[in-house]
């Protein structure tokens, strides 16, 4: 089941990972592992900007509002994200959507791999 509650300016939250920092003006939704996860029907879904804040999602549309869902990457199968009106977002375009979690970090072939590819 899906548990909504208003974040607090420079509020916190606590879980089995560790502390997160709800950003400020944001709704923190949990959810148990195995569901889908209904977001608000005020919160408009299918334009909001998805990013990773660490193990968690954070959600933000077009109005300024502001979802985060708690460990929602800490789950090796998160939930589909849905609307009231029935629009689904299944799990791997959550996460392309979101991005990488270490944006901007590539891996670099070594000395030894051009040597090689090379004869």
């Amino acid at each position: 089941m899906a548990v909504l509650g208003n974040g607090m300016p420079n509020g916190e939250s606590s879980s089995e990972f560790g502390t997160t920092q709800v950003p400020e003006r944001a709704s923190l939704l949990h959810f148990d592992a195995g569901e889908r996860l209904i977001v608000p029907g005020e919160f408009a879904l299918t334009d909001a900007a998805f990013s990773r804040q660490g193990h968690d999602l954070l959600l933000e549309d077009a109005n300024g509002q502001r979802i985060l869902i708690q460990e929602y990457f800490a789950h090796s199968e998160p939930p589909a994200l849905a609307t009231e009106g029935g629009v689904v977002l299944p799990p791997d375009l959550v996460r392309a959507l979101a991005g990488p979690m270490a944006p901007g970090q590539y891996a670099q072939a070594g000395e030894r791999w051009r040597r090689r590819s090379a004869r």
